[in-house]
């Protein structure tokens, strides 16, 4: 998807909303990593049905997370890292394409990554001198 850079003000206004998708996609997401290990465990013991059952589970909870994707990218959002609730947004810093970067539990955005970075190389922001957005 192609979304548009926000500033640091907009990606942080967008924090109400975001806090309670991602709160929701952490939940599933350790779900789904228990409901695998069950799978395992049953289909380890020859329990196959029950191990069946689980899998229709965890199929509906992987669409349920993709939904929760698609409603942050909606606001212009990525979920980066969804087990440490690590939301990232497209902006641009002193000219070049940056990720500002959000985790949950954090008051505001206040972090931010290179283009070609992964999201654990985040960042603070030095917001004297810098500002973000196009």
């Amino acid at each position: 998807m192609d979304s548009r850079s926000l500033t640091i003000e907009e990606a942080t206004s967008r924090l109400p909303l975001v806090r309670v998708i991602v709160k929701d996609a952490m939940a599933v997401k350790a779900g789904l990593a228990r409901q695998q290990l069950e799978v395992l465990k049953h289909e380890t013991a020859g329990e196959t049905e029950t191990a069946v059952l689980l899998e229709e589970v965890i199929e509906s909870e992987e669409i349920r997370l993709d939904e929760l994707h698609e409603e942050l990218r909606q606001i212009d959002a990525i979920l980066a890292d969804p087990l440490e609730g690590v939301v990232e947004f497209r902006s641009v810093l002193d000219g070049d394409p940056v990720w500002l970067s959000w985790k949950f539990g954090e008051q505001e955005v206040n972090w931010w990554r290179h283009w070609h970075e992964q999201p654990d190389d985040r960042r603070p922001l030095n917001p004297v001198g810098q500002s973000a957005g196009t």
